[in-house]
């Protein structure tokens, strides 16, 4: 029986007056969240969770709460839930607490109906079941709202159905699990298998999510669905083509480009092999950028791939990549540039504002985005991030400079890269020049033997360019002499600090001197950045023609990535893997007769309190530094070289505590245990079901650097406009069009940056409190966003 007139339920009205039904948005929802999980054969599980996420909306309650807030009347938003009824159906007519692979399979609908307006723990930190709440609260309107969705929507027998062959669905996920993991330490063995299935709950969940905020949107901006249209096939083959062109028109006959068209061409003859988790080691400058997406094109058209991202762990990387990528591929519309959240998201409600609806998604063919938003999409908590998960499945994932991984995130990360890689069908190729040794430690990652580029000697002599070197160990205050003694011996010179604020302080000092000076750093947004950095190559080139010097005074923005080449590098002391990529902004392509100088300054009153990860690296840079000058000849007498390299990813992971690759936290130990077995929280009591994680506990805890931090907008040039537009806009499509051009236009600030500007008067909202915006006078030309208001606010460089 279907909704008619007078039995009609809305699921949303219009400001139209327009109602779609709840039977049409559960169905269609569900038919969105299949097509995210069709690739990885869990289609029907996401139909199911789909189908009955709504099934609470089926009650007078709700219908005249949603008809009184589409009128305009007062109502308290989200005081009708909705979520916790499909939770209860599922549980009550599949759960049987005999830990079978019914209560597995009903626990994962049932998580993915119930978190889909907010996440929630399976155990939380009281011992208390998630399920059990969902079970027992907010059901005075269960049965009618049962009954009325069991005639007017769907029916047991379609449910039992799906739920059986949901059930084989993951079974067959549940075979592969248990080939990944080493039943030679049981223990271990069942923490990671049940952080597995923790994974398979947020891939649910994920598509759920997605379905539901993108069918909702779809209707309420009145846009005509099309799933399965042709035009949204992706053309691989055609950009495919169009890279081959690229690449040939890029290549030069140096020595060093023909070691970037060998390994360009390994890197698509590879591509032929099957999906897996791979490892690309290449030396800094050798193309990796356009050899890995040569890869991943090639790899795509072959095996009909959803996605290709590309990671970087930098905006800097991310901004110069995303243009050479264009250029390549030669489309903007097909390459999706993604390096921030501008809109403040509002948890846990619900129902669905419009800021939730204008979220960033990753809906185009290439995705480039930044480490943080990866890491973010696989751990956080929010709904936004969680939402993407689903997108990474049966894609082509590209992660440059995968050292960048912080190392308390180690562990799940590596997790996490072993599933998408065997239960998603996710091809992984992890780059860098200074791998680290990730299949050596407690988690280890499931990499494959082979990879794209063999070490060939031959192929990497012509890379080596420069020679790392120590430099006298130096006060803060002496430096800015010993900067200006190389700047007088080289025509070019970068200096690379730890911190922002010693970057500030150098480039004050040293600025208005005979010699351009230039500043870079996250203080900066996007747009300022590339205007700089075309500034900085505009001033490279006149040093040959016209003999004057180049300083450039930055943080680690430009440390990897970045195709820019100075005669001298000077980085201050912190790991290998960043002096290295240091390194590779120095003689990048050969311009200088031998090896160009990169110097470690070992600042000695520096401070890196709340940048343990800087100081980890430092130290055991130290350690080889002491190695290296009591025996160089094993290392090559190279600082660069592999042994070198090893050497150090050996000294940094010996260095830590036990357990410090889990994520530890203050509260509630470490977030593997969290995520799996969550022996912390639920061995106090038996609540009978297999799901145990505290998800919404261990998403809260996590956080990519140490403090939290939050994207502002800033008022640079263009980014004036944009905000007086988002000011007025009224409609989603021209909110989600400006904060796409307003991600150039931002800055992300940690909370005591918040706290100082919000006390001195430098922030606003805007678009109902969901962005934050910098008063102008804090926003300075030179440097970026500065913490207290300035006399000269424009500062024309």
């Amino acid at each position: 029986m279907k909704e008619d007139n007078k039995t009609i339920f809305p699921a949303h009205i219009r400001e139209d007056g327009t109602i779609q039904s709840v039977e049409e948005h559960c169905r269609q929802t569900a038919s969105i969240a299949a097509s995210c999980l069709t690739g990885v054969h869990f289609d029907k599980t996401g139909y199911l969770s789909g189908l009955v996420h709504d099934m609470g909306k089926y009650t007078e309650e709700y219908k005249n709460y949603i008809e009184l807030a589409s009128s305009g009347l007062k109502v308290t938003r989200g005081s009708v839930v909705h979520s916790f009824t499909g939770v209860r159906y599922i549980l009550d007519c599949f759960h049987k607490e005999d830990l079978s692979f019914d209560d597995l399979t009903s626990e994962i609908v049932a998580f993915a109906v119930g978190a889909h307006h907010g996440l929630f723990d399976a155990v939380n930190p009281k011992g208390e079941s998630g399920f059990q709440y969902r079970l027992q609260t907010h059901q005075e309107n269960y049965s009618e709202a049962m009954n009325n969705y069991l005639s007017l929507c769907s029916n047991e027998e379609e449910i039992v159905q799906l739920f059986n062959a949901a059930k084989h669905e993951i079974a067959e996920a549940w075979s592969k699990i248990i080939s990944l993991v080493d039943s030679d330490f049981p223990e271990k063995a069942n923490q990671e298998m049940v952080f597995y299935a923790g994974l398979i709950a947020r891939l649910i969940l994920s598509a759920v999510i997605e379905g539901d905020r993108r069918d909702t949107a779809i209707f309420m901006e009145g846009i005509k669905q099309d799933l399965d249209s042709e035009s949204k096939k992706t053309k691989w083959e055609e950009m495919l083509e169009n890279t081959e062109k690229y690449i040939e028109r890029m290549s030069d006959d140096s020595p060093i480009g023909i070691a970037r068209k060998s390994i360009s061409k390994q890197c698509k003859d590879f591509a032929k092999k099957p999906s897996g988790l791979y490892r690309l080691n290449v030396p800094t400058g050798g193309g990796k950028t356009l050899s890995a997406l040569r890869y991943a094109l090639e790899h795509a058209n072959k095996y009909n791939k959803r996605r290709i991202y590309y990671i970087a762990p930098l905006i800097s990387i991310l901004e110069q990549n995303a243009d050479v990528i264009r250029k390549a591929v030669q489309s903007e519309e097909l390459v999706l540039e993604h390096h921030s959240n501008v809109i403040i998201e509002d948890e846990g409600k619900e129902y669905l504002s419009k800021r939730e609806l204008s979220i960033e998604t990753w809906d185009a063919p290439i995705i480039v985005t930044t480490l943080v938003q990866l890491l973010n999409t696989l751990f956080s908590h929010k709904s936004s991030s969680i939402r993407r998960f689903q997108a990474l499945t049966n894609s082509v994932l590209i992660i440059d400079e995968v050292q960048t991984v912080p190392s308390n995130m180690i562990s799940l990360f590596n997790l996490t890269m072993n599933f998408l890689s065997s239960i998603c069908g996710t091809t992984i190729l992890l780059c860098s020049a200074t791998q680290p040794c990730l299949e050596e430690v407690n988690h280890a990652l499931r990499l494959e033997k082979e990879t794209p580029v063999p070490y060939d000697s031959e192929l990497w002599n012509c890379f080596a360019r420069t020679q790392i070197q120590e430099s006298p160990s130096l006060k803060m205050d002496d430096i800015p002499e010993y900067i200006s003694s190389q700047l007088e011996e080289n025509n070019s010179l970068l200096v690379i600090c730890n911190k922002k604020n010693e970057a500030n302080e150098l480039y004050k000092t040293l600025s208005g001197g005979d010699y351009n000076c230039f500043h870079l750093s996250a203080s900066m947004c996007m747009a300022h950045r590339r205007r700089i950095m075309e500034q900085i190559k505009e001033s490279l080139k006149k040093a040959k023609e016209e003999g004057k010097k180049t300083l450039c005074i930055s943080t680690q923005v430009i440390e990897a990535g970045v195709d820019i080449s100075f005669d001298c590098v000077i980085r201050f002391a912190a790991g290998m893997d960043s002096v290295i990529q240091a390194a590779g902004r120095c003689n990048r392509n050969g311009e200088s007769l031998g090896r160009a100088p990169v110097y470690i300054l070992k600042c000695t009153d520096e401070k890196l309190k709340g940048l343990s990860g800087i100081q980890a690296g430092k130290d055991a840079t130290e350690k080889l530094l002491y190695k290296f000058n009591e025996k160089p000849d094993l290392f090559s007498d190279d600082l660069a070289s592999d042994e070198a390299i090893r050497y150090y990813y050996r000294a940094l992971y010996q260095s830590m505590k036990r357990g410090f690759q889990d994520y530890p936290t203050k509260e509630h130990g470490n977030l593997v245990d969290l995520m799996s077995s969550n022996i912390k929280y639920s061995k106090s009591k038996q609540h009978h079901q297999f799901l145990s994680q505290a998800l919404l506990t261990a998403g809260k805890q996590f956080k990519v650097f140490d403090e939290d931090s939050i994207e502002i907008l800033v008022p640079y040039r263009e980014g004036k406009g944009i905000i007086n537009d988002l000011e007025v806009a009224k409609s989603l499509t021209d909110i989600k069009n400006l904060t796409k051009k307003a991600k150039a236009y931002s800055v992300s600030i940690y909370d005591f940056e918040k706290r100082r500007l919000m006390e001195k008067g430098g922030l606003y909202y805007i678009c109902d409190d969901s962005m934050m915006v910098l008063e102008e006078g804090f926003y300075n030309e030179e440097t970026g966003v500065e913490l207290y208001p300035m006399n000269n606010v424009f500062l024309e460089v």
